[in-house]
């Protein structure tokens, strides 16, 4: 399986976009998480599979200056993409 992300969102807020697709190419779920206000800066870093079963991503939150973003590590479940 193959599983995409990406952020998005607008000036009041930002959320991170999930899909877990198939070799086939078939999207087996899709989810988004809100991830505060704000998207300018806002980025998804690396994601890892845990020994667990359980999709690790990492996220930088939005942040105008820069200087303090936020970092979010998600703990994602496979099978359905509930945090």
């Amino acid at each position: 399986n193959i599983y995409v992300s990406g952020t998005g969102g607008d000036i009041t807020t930002t959320s991170m976009g999930m899909e877990k697709i198939s070799p086939s190419g078939t999207i087996l779920w899709s989810t988004n998480y809100n991830l505060g206000s704000g998207n300018e800066h806002a980025f998804g870093g690396p994601m890892v599979l845990g020994n667990n079963g359980s999709l690790y991503a990492v996220y930088r939150g939005p942040n105008f200056s820069q200087v303090n973003a936020e970092f979010f590590i998600l703990r994602i479940n496979t099978s359905n993409g509930a945090l």
